[in-house]
C-alpha cells in the first residue's frame, strides 16, 4: 500500500530450481496503467549477461543469463529482479508478471507458477488511538481484556500499551491482570507508516480489595477515593459519623479478622489499626 507519489518495491524470485537456471526472459506490467508507473528496475548480480527495457514505463521486460553457473541444481529463493512502482492515482491494480521463457541447465524449459501482486494507492488518514475494556472495575486480582479501537489509513501496525501498574504490552488486544487494589491510568500509542497517536484514560481501571461488612452493617465498606483505604465503613455511599463510631466500636474485630486484615483501615499508614486511625477518619468526615 502506498500514498499518491510514494513508491513500493516488488522483489521477483523463484522458489526452487531442481535443475538449476540457465536464463530467463520476464515482463512486469500494471493491469491498470492509470494507477501507477514502474520507475526503476534492478537485475540480480548472478545474471552476468543481462538486458532490460527502459524506465519509467507502464510495462518493462528484462532477461538474464547465468554464464558462470552461479545458480546450480537445487537452488532456492533465487532473485530474478526488483521493480519499483510509484502510486499515481487512488485505486488498486494487479502487478502482472509474465514468464516468456525460462530454461534450466541442460536446456529443459521451466514453467513456474506465478503468484500475483497488487498495488494499492490510498488516501492517507491520520491515525487516531482509542480503546475499550471488557471490565473496568472489580476486586483484585482483576483480569481485563483490552480491545484496540484505533483508526487510520493505513490501519495501525504497532501498539504500545501501558497499564498503569508498571506492566506493558505490544499486542493489539492484550489481556492484563491487576494484582493490587488501586486506581490505574491506561495509555495506548499506535502507529502506522505515516505517524502515531496516543491516548491516556485517567483512572480507567478501578481495582478494589474484597472486604466484609462490619457487625451490624448491611453493606461492605467502600473506598470512595480509590486510595486503598476504606473510609466508608458502613458502605452507604457517603462519609458520615456512623463510619467513625462503627470503626471505633469494632477495632478488635478488625484486628481479629485475618481474612481482610487491618491494611484497608490503616489511615495513618503505620502498619496497624490504632486510635489515631479513628481520629483521622473523624477529621476526614468533617472535611467531606
Amino acid at each position: 500500500e502506498v500514498a499518491p507519489g510514494a513508491t513500493n518495491v516488488y522483489a521477483i524470485s523463484i522458489n526452487t530450481l531442481p535443475s538449476g537456471l540457465a536464463g530467463y526472459n520476464l515482463s512486469v506490467s500494471l493491469a491498470d496503467a492509470n494507477i501507477g508507473e514502474i520507475t526503476a528496475l534492478t537485475l540480480p548480480s548472478w545474471a552476468s549477461l543481462n538486458s532490460s527495457s527502459a524506465t519509467p514505463a507502464d510495462s518493462v521486460w528484462f532477461s538474464g543469463l547465468d554464464l558462470y553457473r552461479n545458480v546450480e541444481a537445487g537452488a532456492t529463493n533465487v532473485p530474478l529482479g526488483t521493480v519499483m512502482v510509484r502510486g499515481d492515482t487512488l485505486g488498486s491494480t494487479a502487478v502482472v508478471v509474465v514468464v516468456h521463457e525460462m530454461d534450466a541447465d541442460g536446456g529443459s524449459a521451466i514453467t513456474p507458477a506465478v503468484v500475483p501482486a497488487v498495488l494499492n494507492v490510498y488516501q492517507p488518514v491520520p491515525v487516531v488511538a482509542d480503546f475499550t475494556a471488557d471490565n473496568t472495575s472489580g476486586y483484585f486480582p482483576l483480569t481485563v481484556k483490552f480491545t484496540d479501537l484505533s483508526t487510520g489509513v493505513p490501519v495501525p501496525s504497532s501498539w504500545s500499551w501501558n497499564f498503569g501498574d508498571g506492566a506493558t504490552s505490544t499486542e493489539r488486544n492484550p489481556t492484563h491482570t491487576y494484582s493490587q487494589p488501586g486506581l490505574y491510568n491506561v495509555s495506548l500509542t499506535v502507529a502506522n507508516v505515516n505517524g502515531q497517536d496516543s491516548i491516556t484514560k485517567a483512572g480507567y481501571i478501578t481495582v478494589m480489595r474484597h472486604v466484609v461488612q462490619f457487625p451490624g452493617c448491611v453493606n461492605e465498606p467502600l473506598d470512595p477515593d480509590h486510595d486503598g483505604r476504606y473510609e466508608d465503613i458502613n458502605g452507604n455511599g457517603r462519609l458520615d459519623f456512623h463510619d467513625v463510631v462503627t470503626l471505633y466500636q469494632n477495632m478488635q474485630w478488625v484486628r481479629d479478622n485475618t481474612e481482610v486484615g487491618t491494611d484497608p483501615f490503616d489511615f495513618n499508614g503505620n502498619g496497624r489499626l490504632d486510635y489515631d486511625d479513628v481520629v483521622l477518619l473523624y477529621y476526614e468526615v468533617l472535611a467531606d
